[in-house]
């Protein structure tokens, strides 16, 4: 958003890079609110929420809200593993309609540089291996669908490791398209 010159925010001020809030603070925080309203989250319930909303503290927040939500209107004392399947499940139904309008804008090579970043788990990208399994062709031609699908805001990089920025669209691929 301050990074791209097309945007209203472009250059607004200095640009920080947040970490990942410590898992241990996230988890204490997720049981303090759900004891507050006296709803029994078990530990590996918790390590879950985390686990599928990759410590990012913006889905820690979606998924523990529907989870609590959940609880709340059907009357539930105490949640488990199973309810989290089933909320996670429901929010990218939720959010279904508009991951297949994604899908769809995406040209035939950017969908396939991206079911091949969530098989690959974002690493060796531009391999030979990977290049052949997964028939992406040159590693310049690939590297060029990887820099336009950044500066869609599809994906990103940290390090030598690529990611679909949306988690929840991640999963949806995961689940619709591989």
């Amino acid at each position: 958003m301050t990074m791209n010159p097309n945007r209203p925010f472009y250059k607004i001020g200095p640009v920080m890079y947040l970490d990942k809030i410590p898992e241990e603070h996230m988890f204490k925080f997720i049981i303090k609110r759900f004891n507050k309203f006296k709803i029994k989250i078990p530990d590996t319930s918790i390590k879950k929420i985390l686990t599928l909303s990759e410590n990012i503290p913006y889905y820690i927040q979606l998924l523990s809200h529907e989870t609590w939500d959940y609880a709340v209107l059907s009357k539930k004392k105490e949640i488990n593993n199973n309810d989290i399947d089933i909320i996670f499940d429901q929010i990218i139904k939720q959010y279904e309609q508009n991951y297949k309008m994604f899908w769809e804008r995406l040209t035939t090579r950017k969908k396939q540089v991206i079911r091949t970043i969530s098989i690959q788990n974002g690493k060796k990208l531009l391999s030979k291996k990977t290049l052949d399994t997964n028939e992406l062709g040159l590693p310049s031609s690939t590297q060029r669908t990887l820099e336009s699908l950044m500066a869609e805001n599809y994906i990103d990089k940290i390090d030598s490791k690529y990611f679909i920025v949306d988690i929840l669209f991640k999963e949806w691929i995961k689940r619709y398209t591989i």
